[in-house]
């Protein structure tokens, strides 16, 4: 999923998309960060998805916003 969210957007967007990608799944990535990049072969973006991970605990994502490759956004 992760792999599909930072091949689909664009360039100057790709870091925006890894760091959305944390915020949606903050739950389900845990402390596997390192994992889950490593899984998704997208180079080296482990700070953007913790930083989304942090927001997650002060934003909530409009629908609207970056769809999510399969799943729903995180409420």
């Amino acid at each position: 999923m992760l792999r599909e969210a930072y091949h689909k957007a664009p360039d100057r967007d790709k870091s925006l998309a890894v760091c959305l990608f944390g915020i949606r799944y903050a739950d389900e990535i845990g402390s596997a960060t390192n994992e889950v990049i490593k899984f998704a072969e997208i180079g080296n973006y482990g700070p953007e998805v913790r930083k989304g991970i942090k927001l997650s605990q002060y934003v909530y994502l409009r629908s609207g916003d970056i769809p999510p490759a399969t799943a729903s956004p995180r409420t």
